[in-house]
């Protein structure tokens, strides 16, 4: 009987012993939360949040298009009426603020006439009026780069944004040497009858150096 009534007791306290702990552990939390506070009575707690990832401008941003038109000039020894009429477009996207890569389409048409002399080899001279036509076509890709940025942190407030760019470009044109009466003499692109024919191409170096009007 006596054996009994302490195996009872026993399992009593082992009981009161496992529900009493969780209990004194809440105490001790409470306990020390109460004295942080204290601690912490009248300051301003500053919790750092952790830096954010780096935002990226992605493939779809960043994007610009433009439009262009003007006059174009010949450099020809026929020296009479070079002036002439270009157009084109440019589909672009701007890397960094420092820097953009271009494509750019442009058509165009260059003119010229005026006094053509010539000596041939046994001794006569031809004098006569010729007209130079030419048709082009070329495909660029250019970077562009913002002068500004490469030589200050902080572009000052009058100052004008200038840009340089350069790359690489491929040019088709057609290029007809005609008289007063318009017969064909010679050309590039052109068959010896005056036909046209698969135009002339050559790979060329776009270099410039541009501002924007604001």
């Amino acid at each position: 009987m006596i054996n009994k009534m302490n195996r009872f007791i026993s399992i009593i306290t082992c009981g009161l012993l496992f529900i009493s702990m969780p209990l004194l552990a809440q105490e001790d939390r409470s306990a020390k939360d109460e004295a942080n506070k204290s601690a912490n009575d009248g300051q301003v707690l500053l919790i750092e949040e952790p830096p954010s990832p780096p935002k990226t401008t992605g493939f779809t941003k960043n994007w610009f298009i433009g439009l262009k038109g003007g006059a174009t000039f010949f450099l020809s020894p026929l020296k009479t009426n070079p002036w002439s009429w270009g157009a084109g477009a440019s589909l672009g996207k701007q890397l960094s603020p420092k820097t953009a890569i271009r494509f750019d389409y442009l058509y165009g048409n260059l003119k010229s006439d005026g006094e053509y002399k010539m000596e041939m080899a046994d001794g006569t001279q031809i004098n006569e009026k010729l007209y130079s036509n030419v048709d082009f076509m070329e495909f660029a890709m250019v970077l562009k780069l913002n002068m500004n940025d490469f030589f200050y942190s902080r572009s000052p407030k009058h100052l004008r944004e200038f840009y340089v760019f350069g790359g690489g470009a491929y040019t088709m044109f057609r290029n007809k040497i005609s008289n007063e009466n318009g017969d064909f003499i010679t050309g590039s692109g052109y068959s010896e009858e005056g036909d046209e024919e698969t135009a002339e191409n050559v790979m060329a170096v776009p270099l410039g150096l541009e501002s924007p009007i604001s």
